[in-house]
């Protein structure tokens, strides 16, 4: 059923179940409310006339409007409000979701058990070398060692420290590394350093060589390999570290200063000669 809007001209469908002859409509386009008329001129069976507002009667919304062009083609609908409902989570989203936090659990879980059980958490492989250094070092000694200071022509006043040591137990050993502290009078740690035996530095090249050219030749890789591998029973592998910049307060002191050396790692040489 076609209606016509008196006070816009716009056209509407309206299902004929919902007209009656006392019917009132409401034009969704301007809001005007108007009285239903059939049989008036220019009516037809399935073209309601309307005329001015009647003061009773049932109010219909008119909401399917169409052209009032002589072809009568529908417009397109009225956009529709905005709806407020909260967006819809795709259906196995939140599933999804689920399981992707179960897999990263997961394989958190796996690195954390991982790290404190196998092999190369502390627990695992490292902490047994750690306990079995205490075997390895043992039989390394410190056969001879001394200490001095020297005037560098660049950096003033240098602390040597130079010596051998030697492999007493029968295991080949790799890479033998020590430990220098300079102890103050009270035993306090002052400067440290670690590092591989094998590269030394002669006299003159203490006296005239920089800071980065002493420590490029004393942590020579190519010497390390050459001295400090395969070190059989009874071999000695010589060692030198050098303190630049040693503390003023500790070259002045009238009780003098004190050092102390360690063996921190000498692991056994695989496949080497016993």
């Amino acid at each position: 059923m076609v209606i016509t809007c008196p006070n816009c001209g716009s056209t509407f469908n309206l299902p004929e179940s919902r007209v009656d002859s006392e019917a009132r409509a409401r034009c969704s386009v301007c809001g005007h409310i108007f009285q239903l008329r059939q049989g008036m001129p220019g009516a037809t069976d399935n073209h309601f006339i309307s005329t001015q507002p009647a003061a009773e009667g049932p109010i219909r919304d008119l909401l399917s409007e169409v052209h009032d062009s002589p072809a009568g083609q529908e417009k397109a609908p009225e956009p529709s409000a905005p709806s407020h409902k909260p967006p819809q989570v795709k259906k196995g989203g939140k599933g999804k979701i689920i399981i992707l936090l179960v897999l990263i659990l997961a394989i958190l879980g796996g690195a954390g058990y991982y790290f404190l059980f196998s092999e190369s958490g502390p627990s695992g492989k490292e902490a047994v070398s750690e306990r079995d250094k205490a075997r390895q070092v043992e039989k390394i000694s410190i056969i001879r060692r001394r200490q001095y200071l020297k005037e560098n022509q660049h950096l003033g006043k240098i602390i040597v420290i130079d010596g051998m040591v030697a492999n007493k137990g029968d295991k080949p050993k790799n890479f033998i590394k020590l430990e220098a502290a300079l102890l103050d009078p009270q035993g306090n740690v002052l400067m440290s350093k670690q590092f591989f035996c094998g590269p030394e530095l002669k006299q003159a090249q203490l006296e005239t060589m920089g800071e980065v050219e002493m420590e490029k030749w004393l942590t020579n890789e190519t010497e390390v390999f050459k001295l400090n591998t395969n070190v059989r029973k009874d071999d000695q592998v010589p060692f030198m570290v050098v303190f630049y910049r040693p503390p003023a307060e500790l070259l002045e002191s009238a009780e003098g200063y004190s050092y102390r050396l360690t063996v921190v790692d000498a692991p056994d040489a695989e496949g080497g000669a016993k």
